[in-house]
């Protein structure tokens, strides 16, 4: 065969994949929040198929659970953080709560006073400002939120395709990873090294992060309620 033959089938072998790069890209955002929230939860799920021999009821009994977690606090935390936001920007607008207010408090006195000195700035000043910025997160929050609603379709077709994806991952992951093993051209005990790197680092990232993010929340509940609020 000629060596043209050759390039014209590189340059369409090169279109083609391009192609099918453009094709499958919007779902790659789904799909790898599907992979890590189904590491996240691949041990619910073991714990089900202790007591249901059906893989695809234990996937969905999890996948269940999954949606409540996701939707339940991302719903109620995010109407909560704009109400909240609203009515803090009101409250400090008509008066009932001061910067000068703030400073009488004995925990929070000698703490504004450095920040006045440091800043070189009046506590009229100070509070001109933090009205300047709830109200500018607000109107973000809101504007975002408008945003995610004029595109609910897409987040709704993505959440679709992440749902599906988890399904399968917990009812047919360990399969999968079985079926690529064997076209692996390793030997038995390669295979398995291999495979005992991959998951400690993925679950050694998943999980620490995970961990990192609840210790976080541990820390910061522990200090509101120190300080009182």
């Amino acid at each position: 065969m000629s060596k043209f033959y050759y390039i014209t089938l590189g340059f369409i072998t090169l279109g083609l994949g391009y192609l099918t790069w453009e094709i499958f890209k919007p779902f790659f955002h789904p799909l790898a929040w599907a992979i890590v929230i189904s590491l996240v939860f691949y041990p619910l799920y073991s714990i089900l198929r202790k007591y249901i021999k059906s893989n695809s009821i234990a996937s969905s009994l999890t996948l269940i659970v999954i949606v409540i977690v996701i939707l339940g606090p991302v719903t109620s935390v995010s109407f909560m953080l704009i109400q909240e936001i609203t009515d803090l920007a009101l409250y400090i607008q008509e008066g009932h709560y001061t910067i000068d207010d703030l400073m009488k408090h004995p925990k929070t006195k000698e703490f504004g006073q450095k920040i006045f000195t440091t800043l070189k700035i009046s506590p009229k000043e100070l509070e001109k400002k933090i009205i300047d910025g709830i109200s500018t997160i607000g109107t973000t929050l809101i504007t975002n939120i408008t945003k995610s609603i004029g595109n609910i379709l897409g987040l709704v077709i993505n959440f679709v395709i992440m749902t599906f994806a988890i399904f399968f991952i917990l009812k047919d992951g360990p399969s999968f990873i079985n079926t690529i093993q064997e076209y692996m051209p390793f030997t038995e005990d390669e295979k398995n090294r291999l495979g005992m790197q991959i998951k400690d680092i993925v679950v050694s990232t998943v999980y620490g992060g995970l961990i990192v993010a609840i210790a976080q929340g541990i820390i910061t509940g522990i200090t509101i309620a120190a300080l009182g609020f």
